[in-house]
């Protein structure tokens, strides 16, 4: 049917498998995301609005206008989702609430119409013209290493470039 979502189980038998529904709402609709499973819960997009619902009955646990239209994944115990406008949103995966840990503006002028993806504790966003790393560490261990002057991480590759910016005659040609 238009307008619902679907949970179907394959049944096999001597003749062969077949599909048997099993249950049909309309909870997830009208969307590009392609929803993530955890833990009994789908989460994903229901028109604007990003929707958790029971993987077993199709029923609506929550839904929030919140972080805004995009796209989910899901890393560990967390959805992070990349907004159609380019902001970068951690969330715990939980079916009682949308609970945002954080969240980044990663691109400013441009438009996001592709899910993120992780690997190797980043976060990596696309835009139509831009991409983005968002490494993601725990809140100890960056604050740890953090410096005072600007809360650089020292000894990463843009702490690096900003240390020979600040060092040359020519900003601009390095730059």
């Amino acid at each position: 049917k238009e307008d619902t979502c679907t949970v179907l189980a394959v049944e096999s038998s001597s003749e062969g498998s077949a599909l048997k529904p099993v249950w049909e709402e309309g909870t997830i609709r009208n969307s590009y995301n392609v929803p993530v499973y955890h833990d009994g819960h789908v989460y994903g997009y229901s028109s604007r609005f990003l929707t958790c619902i029971d993987a077993a009955s199709g029923e609506r646990k929550w839904r929030s206008r919140a972080p805004g239209d995009g796209f989910t994944i899901l890393a560990g115990e967390h959805l992070i989702v990349l907004t159609k406008e380019g902001g970068v949103h951690v969330a715990r995966a939980t079916p009682n609430e949308y609970a945002e840990l954080g969240s980044v503006r990663v691109f400013e002028s441009d438009l996001a119409w592709s899910p993120p993806s992780f690997a190797n504790g980043s976060v990596y966003a696309r835009g139509l013209a831009e991409i983005a790393r968002i490494d993601v560490r725990p809140v100890s261990a960056a604050t740890a290493t953090a410096r005072s002057d600007g809360d650089r991480v020292p000894g990463t590759v843009f702490a690096k470039f900003l240390k020979e910016v600040e060092e040359a005659s020519d900003k601009k040609a390095v730059v």
